[in-house]
């Protein structure tokens, strides 16, 4: 299942989705960020900011 999520404040949205989830982040470059499951690494969910949406980062089709 993919599940777009554009955000305005990034890490507000970390810290929001890790506490929510338990998740814990796996790779951060600031705009994105993905986030898994420590005892699942497969279930990730990332968070991208709305800027680097808009700036074509992060496809619209993905």
């Amino acid at each position: 299942m993919t599940v777009r999520r554009i955000v305005p404040d990034v890490p507000a949205s970390v810290e929001f989705y890790s506490g929510l989830l338990g998740m814990e982040p796996v790779m951060d470059h600031g705009w994105i960020v993905t986030l898994a499951d420590p005892g699942d690494p497969a279930r990730r969910l990332s968070v991208a900011s709305r800027d680097a949406w808009r700036a074509g980062l992060w496809p619209s089709d993905h």
